[in-house]
């Protein structure tokens, strides 16, 4: 689109709803030295409260597009205004920042999340193998609850604005075929 953002579309007849994702083109690849981390934070934080806007306030807006806060719609004449809700809730987040509740908030739920997947031998090796595979030494998985404890509010509101940009979304779209008027 003239604004930068990627659009993919598909047709599929086999049931008449529409499924919508939006990705963002931007990773631990992309981040500084002192922001490692924090792109995978910032995703985590993507729909939460902000300075000027309460934390349900955002599912709310997306619920009465006919879509559910993973930004999917079952209800294809709303499917632009979905996107655009989407687009316009994401800005918001971008440019009020986040609340210091929901930085907290986010820094338990990424650590929970992280060691609850560290419980087998295997999730450990697995980390193991990739982090030696990606030259961060084999042991770098295990400095991640520290690097999360580290951020800060500023540091979370910063990368938002460098990296979550229209031109870093891609959305996809699988729809039924538009009905043809006779």
């Amino acid at each position: 689109m003239e604004n930068g953002l990627d659009v993919i579309l598909q047709e599929n007849r086999t049931a008449p709803v529409v499924a919508l994702q939006m990705w963002v083109k931007v990773g631990s690849g992309n981040e500084k030295d002192d922001e490692a981390g924090m792109c995978h934070f910032v995703e985590h934080m993507l729909f939460k409260a902000t300075e000027k806007r309460k934390v349900r306030e955002m599912a709310k807006e997306i619920e009465s597009l006919g879509g559910s806060i993973n930004a999917y719609t079952s209800y294809p004449p709303k499917l632009g205004k979905a996107i655009d809700g989407v687009l316009r809730e994401l800005g918001k987040v971008k440019e009020e920042g986040l609340t210091e509740e929901e930085v907290e908030r986010g820094k338990k739920y990424l650590i929970g999340n992280f060691e609850i997947g560290l419980q087998t031998h295997g999730a450990q090796a697995n980390h193991m193998s990739l982090d030696e595979l990606y030259g961060l030494g084999f042991d770098h998985y295990q400095k991640y609850p520290q690097e999360i404890r580290k951020v800060s509010r500023e540091d979370v509101n910063r990368v938002a604005k460098r990296y979550f940009t229209l031109e870093a979304y891609a959305i996809a779209v699988i729809q039924p075929p538009a009905e043809k008027k006779e």
